[in-house]
Order: C-alpha cells, then sequence, then structure tokens
C-alpha cells in the first residue's frame, strides 16, 4: 500500500511539475506574472483547443475512407428468350470505391460488381435445364442531389460480355442525415444482357426490381 501511494505521489508530482511548466512558458508569451489568472484562462484554453483540434481530426480521417459496400436482392420482372422457366432471380453485391469526378451537377463514382443468379430455360429436346449466370463488371455510378441514382457496369454476364444497368432513388439523405446511420437504401430497377447468356450462342438479358442496402466506411 505504502509503494503504490508512493507511486500516485511521484505521477501527481509529475502532473504538477508539467502544469507549472506549461504556466511559465504561457506567461513568457503573454508577458504576465505566473500567478496571473489570465495566464491559468489562458492554459486551460489551450488545452481544449489541443483536445479539440485531434477529435476533428479523427472525425475527418474516418470521414475520407469514402467506401461502400452494397448487398441488392434481385427479382425477376421481364425475361428473354433464354428464360423459358421461370423469371430470374439472386443477389447483387457492389462495392463503390471513393474514387470519382464530377460530371456537371452530378457526381460520378466508380465501382465493381458481382453476382449470381438463377434461371431456367428449354433444350433443344424441348427439356428444362436449369443455368445460373453470373455476373462481373465494373463501372460507376452517377448521383444528382444525393436522391436520383444511375449505375452501370460492363464485363461478363452469363457466358458472355454485355452489361448491368441500376436506376432509382437513393434515400441517402434521410438515413445519413436525418436518421445519423452508416447505412444507405436504395430502390429501383436493374437490367442485364448478355451476348451469350446460356453458352448457345443466345444474346439474352432480364429486368428485375432491385433493393440494396449499402454501408459506408
Amino acid at each position: 500500500a505504502e509503494a503504490k501511494a508512493a507511486e500516485e505521489a511521484e505521477l501527481d508530482a509529475a502532473a504538477a511539475a508539467a502544469a507549472e511548466e506549461a504556466k511559465r512558458k504561457m506567461a513568457a508569451e503573454l508577458g504576465l506574472e505566473v500567478d496571473d489568472p489570465e495566464v491559468d484562462e489562458a492554459v486551460a484554453e489551450s488545452t481544449v483547443a489541443e483536445a479539440t483540434e485531434e477529435e476533428a481530426e479523427e472525425v475527418v480521417a474516418k470521414e475520407l475512407l469514402g467506401w461502400n459496400v452494397g448487398a441488392a436482392a434481385s427479382i425477376g420482372l421481364i425475361k428473354g428468350e433464354s428464360f423459358s422457366g421461370g423469371l430470374p432471380t439472386g443477389g447483387t453485391l457492389v462495392i463503390t470505391t471513393p474514387y470519382g469526378f464530377k460530371v456537371g451537377p452530378f457526381d460520378y463514382t466508380i465501382s465493381l460488381g458481382f453476382g449470381g443468379y438463377s434461371g431456367s430455360g428449354e433444350a433443344s429436346d424441348g427439356t428444362s435445364v436449369d443455368f445460373n449466370p453470373s455476373f462481373l463488371g465494373i463501372g460507376g455510378n452517377l448521383t444528382l442531389a444525393q436522391f436520383i441514382f444511375a449505375e452501370g457496369h460492363v464485363g461478363s454476364v452469363g457466358e458472355g460480355t454485355g452489361f448491368r444497368g441500376f436506376a432509382g432513388i437513393t434515400l441517402e439523405r434521410l438515413m445519413k442525415r436525418g436518421f445519423n446511420l452508416p447505412f444507405n437504401l436504395l430502390v429501383g430497377s436493374e437490367a442485364f444482357y448478355s451476348t451469350d447468356m446460356a453458352g448457345a450462342g443466345n444474346p439474352s438479358g432480364w429486368a428485375a426490381i432491385g433493393l440494396r442496402l449499402d454501408y459506408g466506411f
């Protein structure tokens, strides 16, 4: 107990010495006596300002990351001839980078897209064949007034090259500014097209309703 008390006393003495040194430096800068009340006030204000500046720098550092990961459910509405069975359904994952530029009134941001979907078609003998087209592409999105957005990716769709488009409204202003949440909800329509959807040289595509939840970090 005595050793602990002695250690605490040493820490208190060191803190007091540091405070006195800060007061002496502040008094010298202001041209005042060390015991002047204005010196104590100036030291306190300086300490608060330094703490506030450190907190602000930490917040800015967090905000500058600018990455988003979004997961979307895709429910088919319209299908091409390759999908002679049911409407295709699946999910899309979009990684939005902090890199982009202005295009007039729009903010263009570069992103990557991935997806997997289930579908079925008809073979030459009339039997039903299940196939699962996938999507992998690079592109970006345009946002106007943090409310209307359009997103496009080019790359691989099914067994051929193609594109994916997603357009609608974003609730970023409500979710992040209104409720102060790190999430964003996007609602719109999603469209896919491929030069070879099922590996038989058949260009086709489909359209779907898309509902996506984005998380920013």
